[in-house]
This record gives C-alpha cells, structure tokens and sequence, in this order.
C-alpha cells in the first residue's frame, strides 16, 4: 500500500475535506463495527486511514468519495483488495436501495455535509412500529457541535428538531470526541465520535407527517409556549384549537416550551392532533 498523494488542491479545500491521520481513533472507529457486518460503507474516505485498517481485517468495503483525485489515489493504493470504490457525491446515492440489511456506513463526513447528510438518511428509515427494518447502523464522526446536538435530552440548549427527529428513527450513542490535531489539514473546530443504530424501543404507531410539522412548527419558534404554536391548520386539514388547548392544559404543557417535551410526548400531541382534524 505505497500510493501517494501531494498536497490539497484549493478543490478539495473547497470540499471541506479534513484528513483523520490518528492511528488510535481511528482503530477505536474500526471497533464499533458490530460482530457479522457484511459490507462496510465508508462515506469519504479521504486518503484511506479507516480503509487501510477494514480491508487489512478482511472486511469488505464500499468507499464513495466524490474527489476524483482521491478515488484515483484510493484506487491504486488499495489494488488487489476487496474494496468497490465509487467516484461519487453520497447525497446521489442516499435515494438508491444504498442500505442493506448487514451493511454497516462509516464516515468522517465534510462538517458542512452533516445536517444534510442525516437528514435525508432518516427519510430512508421508517420509523420503528414493529422489527425489523432496513438499517443496520453507523459510527460517523460530526463537528462536535452537531454531535451535540444529536445527543441532547430535554431541557438542553441543544435540543432541537433534529434532536427529536433522529432518535425517533434510531438509538444514538456517544463514542468519544477528537481533538482537531488529528487531522491534517486542521479544521477550526473538535470532532465527535457517535454510534448510531436501529431502536431498540418500539414506538406507538403516530402519523409521521403530523409529527415532522409539529416539531418544524414548534423549533422554528422555540422561545414560545406549546399551546401557541399548534397551527390552525395541517396538511390541508382544520384542527380543533379549543379542543387542543384543553388537552394542551389538562397534560400540564400549557407553561412548556418546545425544548421542554420528549420525543414521547411529541408523539402524544402529534396523536391528539390526529385526532383532532
């Protein structure tokens, strides 16, 4: 594995690509891989460090990388291995049938990429009614920022929509943080390990779309109670307000603010709500 590679061009800057070069995080990214994974799928691989640790366990793996030079490099540095390579933006990919039962997705996503990136992963998860459905899981590396956002609870500044709506889908866990001197080249901020996978926990059955509006809705105006924020209207349908707010006072939400309710009972208001058009 002599492949090289010269300094970043000002495209892959622009890509906002930051190399990981620490040995030890990432084999502690390696160990995550859960014990009977069929395939990885390694989303930015970068110059290879988390390829090179997979393929020399004889792990099989998927690397999209969307830098054309990179894929080149990863390509001849990896020759004779069981690496299938893809020259492509990931966001291309996330529509297709990319997630298979067994399959496992790496990544040490581009920062800006994030938000984005999990956001369209979810609207590839149904929510968990009933076992089982199409995602194995992943270990993916975010500015810490965003990982705390992911791993919030109730009642922290970082709690949000984005919060609420990616442990709906799944159970997410934290794994460790990384300083920014593990990567070259340096990037402003720290990073942070998280583990994500299917739920454990069952949900009750709830009406997605309703769910989606309200919590667009309700962190849109964050600063304001619950019982001012359920529009009149959703989906095209009249929601008995009055009602609502009845229901709104008699659970004790009427003095809450939307960083105050847990997933459990967003999903409690999103089904008085179903009930309610």
């Amino acid at each position: 594995m002599d492949g090289s590679i010269g300094s970043l061009s000002s495209k892959q800057k622009n890509l906002g690509q930051n190399f990981l070069t620490d040995r030890y995080v990432a084999n502690r990214i390696i160990e995550t891989i859960p014990q009977g994974t069929s395939k990885v799928i390694e989303i930015g691989p970068g110059k290879g460090i988390l390829t090179e640790m997979m393929l020399t366990k004889g792990i099989k793996v998927m690397a999209i990388e969307i830098d054309n030079r990179l894929s080149r490099y990863l390509k001849d540095k990896f020759k004779g291995y069981d690496l299938e390579l893809i020259n492509d933006d990931i966001m291309n990919h996330l529509d297709g049938n990319l997630l298979k039962r067994g399959d496992y997705i790496i990544s040490n996503l581009p920062f800006y990429l994030s938000s984005n990136f999990i956001l369209r992963l979810l609207e590839k998860i149904e929510y968990p009614f009933e076992k089982k459905y199409e995602f194995c899981g992943a270990t993916i590396m975010f500015q810490k920022e965003f990982a705390n956002r992911l791993l919030s609870h109730p009642g922290s500044k970082d709690y949000s929509r984005i919060s609420i709506s990616t442990r709906s889908k799944l159970d997410i866990t934290y794994s460790m943080d990384v300083d920014r001197t593990s990567f070259d080249p340096m990037p402003v901020v720290d990073a942070t390990v998280v583990v994500m996978k299917e739920k454990d926990q069952m949900l009750p059955k709830f009406d997605g779309r309703i769910f989606e509006v309200i919590l667009e809705r309700c962190f849109a105006n964050r600063r304001k109670k619950i019982k001012n924020l359920i529009p009149k209207e959703i989906n095209g349908h009249s929601v008995n307000i009055e009602l609502l707010h009845i229901w709104i006072q008699d659970r004790g939400f009427d003095q809450l603010r939307p960083e105050n309710l847990s997933i459990f009972d967003y999903i409690d208001l999103s089904n008085e709500v179903s009930q309610l058009i």
